[in-house]
């Protein structure tokens, strides 16, 4: 494997773990300095099963894009 596809795969995963914990953690912070009450769950469920691995998704897509790109370019 080159030394882009292992730039691009860690870049991947690493947006998308820190994508999920920034929005799963910034939900629970918000909602407590809020107020918000959410008695049976299903809020912070939804959260964290469709709403923050859906933007996990675009967070390692994004770092695809910025790791990917930087590094050492081919010599034209």
């Amino acid at each position: 494997m080159s030394g882009g596809c292992l730039r691009a795969g860690a870049g991947f995963a690493g947006g998308a773990v820190a994508t999920y914990a920034v929005v799963l953690f910034g939900t629970v912070f918000a909602w407590d300095l809020l107020d918000v009450v959410d008695r049976d769950g299903g809020g912070i469920m939804g959260v964290a099963f469709v709403i923050a691995p859906a933007l996990a998704l675009l967070g390692g897509i994004a770092g695809v894009w910025y790791f990917g790109s930087t590094g050492k370019k081919p010599k034209e």
